[in-house]
Parts: structure tokens; sequence; C-alpha cells
């Protein structure tokens, strides 16, 4: 299982959601989001940004 899970509503979609899958991934959530974040949601065109940090912090994630 991946720490997060990013979520892409479909090749029309604007805007990707991180959620946390494990307890990795909730820490990673709190340290971006703020504390109790539940998820993340940014534009496509910004995603990429949040691949590279989920990859810097040594995390997995996957898309759904």
């Amino acid at each position: 299982m991946a720490d997060i899970l990013a979520s892409t509503n479909g090749f029309s979609g604007t805007t990707v959601e991180f959620t946390a899958q494990t307890e990795a991934g909730k820490r990673w959530l709190e340290y971006r989001g703020g504390f109790a974040c539940e998820a993340i949601t940014c534009t496509k065109s910004q995603a990429q940004a949040g691949y590279s940090d989920i990859a810097d912090h040594g995390l997995s994630v996957s898309l759904a």
C-alpha cells in the first residue's frame, strides 16, 4: 500500500487530491497542511511539486 493516494478525478479533472493511507502519509499531510489535515488539493499543474515532495520524504504515492 502506498503512503499517499493521489486522486486525479480522471482526464478532464482539473485538480489532484492527496490523501494519506499510512501513518507516514498522515505525518506528511500534517507537515504540509497543518494539524489534523485530511487532504491537500491542488491544480494539476501544481501536482508535480507534490509528487516531488512526497518522493523527497521517502514516501510512495499511488494514483486513483
